[in-house]
């Protein structure tokens, strides 16, 4: 005897119907759960925006200051070299940050001889005599305007005698009170 098969359309009919009715009865809550991930999401970005602006001081300015030197000999004369200063620049935020000398904004670099100290006495390299302090803002405009993600490179050199130590120490200030510095110590060899 051969098996028979329950081939009636009822029943296929059956679970179409009781396919359909736990599709009706999940998707209420499938659209509850994505409105509330819409809302979520719009949270979390306000909360971003409010940290990286108020808390994180994103509104701020930031410029990322590092200093490299060179000893070159100067000319024929054998006790005088030739300092040259690269004081490197970047700005690593994504907003534009303008220095004015309107402003009263500054960037300048400050040579200073050591001081002489006692043998185990903290140095003040701000105590050294001054030799000379160079202004690193451009000369034929007013400021300057670091674009996002923008790096500069000034250049200056100095003529000092051999075997002299001095201090540099390289200064971008924004309006006389907010200001970031790099500074270096070298020795001029023969």
């Amino acid at each position: 005897m051969k098996p028979q098969r329950n081939s009636s359309p009822s029943v296929t009919l059956k679970q179409a119907v009781l396919k359909m009715g736990w599709v009706a009865r999940i998707t209420p809550i499938v659209e509850l759960v994505l409105k509330l991930a819409s809302i979520a999401a719009i949270g979390v970005a306000g909360y971003w925006a409010w940290y990286q602006f108020d808390l994180g001081g994103n509104d701020g300015w930031m410029i990322n200051l590092d200093m490299t030197t060179e000893v070159l000999p100067y000319k024929d004369h054998d006790n005088l070299r030739l300092l040259v200063v690269h004081v490197k620049s970047k700005n690593p935020r994504a907003s534009t940050i303008e220095f004015n000398q309107k402003d009263k904004d500054s960037y300048n670099l400050t040579v200073r001889e050591l001081p002489d100290v006692k043998s185990g006495t903290e140095m003040d390299i701000e105590k050294g005599k001054l030799i000379t302090k160079i202004d690193l803002m451009p000369k034929d405009t007013d400021g300057y305007i670091f674009l996002p993600n923008s790096e500069f490179d000034d250049m200056t050199s100095i003529v000092l005698p051999v075997n002299s130590i001095v201090s540099l120490s390289a200064s971008l200030n924004k309006h006389d009170f907010d200001f970031v510095p790099v500074e270096r110590i070298v020795q001029i060899k023969p």
